[in-house]
């Protein structure tokens, strides 16, 4: 497993905040990441 985040720059106002997450794998179960991170904003 392997995790690293690095900061872009700053927001500027106004400007829409968005992030993304890139998972890299093989046989990955789409559906049951989806459900477990939907999970964690309810």
């Amino acid at each position: 497993m392997l995790f690293d985040a690095k900061f872009d720059r700053e927001w500027h106002k106004g400007e829409a905040r968005t992030n993304t997450l890139v998972f890299i794998g093989k046989n990955l179960d789409r559906p049951a990441l989806t459900e477990a991170f939907k999970t964690c904003l309810a």
